[in-house]
């Protein structure tokens, strides 16, 4: 996830993405099934921003279902040349047809710091994913590769505060993607390779190893 500088004037913005895979932390959220995303976005000229966004997926045979929602909302301001502070709280929702074994949420709290080529947050939730304190440490870099291409990487740390299993130990895992944008008038096409691990029961099937996806967002 990439956030940038608190924008001069007040900014409504509206957005449709279909990605082939919806990737989370190194997970498959979508159980390898392709998905479509409908967001809705407000930036204030004093910092504060909020987002919804819902997401559809497509099932093997069985048609369009509703995988789950997001709310986000926070404040960012300036706080010294090219830097952007970030303070905010996102809370999601799945249901039933997600990977996830059950539908199940979470909410986090989070701050960052972002500059021109990178961003980084530290997010913490107190009951993720209905098993119990969390940590997520990530860093994101958007790189200009010329010709209106972007290089995007991103790479994260999940550290859980609870016991994972009956041994007694927590379970950190990592993930990483690394890929390319380019827009295109409205749209932006964009292509990634992912990875992570050690897999995590609770996400599934398709919690571990990597994956190819590919996306095109729409701005309305």
């Amino acid at each position: 996830m990439f956030f940038s500088a608190a924008p001069a004037a007040a900014q409504v913005g509206a957005a449709v993405s279909i990605l082939s895979d919806d990737r989370f932390r190194g997970f498959s959220l979508s159980d390898g099934h392709p998905v479509g995303t409908f967001e809705l976005s407000y930036d204030s000229p004093s910092g504060f921003y909020a987002a919804a966004s819902g997401i559809l997926v497509e099932s093997t045979g069985d048609g369009l279902h509703p995988l789950g929602f997001n709310l986000n909302g926070g404040y960012a301001a300036t706080v010294g040349r090219g830097l952007t502070a970030d303070l905010g709280i996102v809370h999601a929702r799945y249901s039933r047809y997600s990977g996830l074994r059950s539908g199940l949420s979470y909410t986090e709290i989070y701050a960052g710091i972002s500059g021109k080529m990178l961003s980084s947050r530290i997010y913490f939730s107190p009951h993720y994913l209905g098993r119990g304190a969390t940590a997520y440490a990530e860093l994101n870099a958007q790189v200009p590769a010329g010709r209106n291409f972007t290089i995007e990487g991103h790479t994260g740390l999940f550290l859980p505060f609870y016991s994972y299993s009956g041994d007694g130990r927590s379970r950190t895992r990592y993930d990483w993607n690394i890929g390319l944008s380019r827009p295109a008038g409205r749209f932006i096409f964009r292509a990634a390779l992912n990875g992570g691990g050690p897999r995590q029961e609770y996400y599934g099937d398709y919690s571990a190893g990597h994956a190819l996806t590919f996306g095109i967002d729409y701005a309305l």
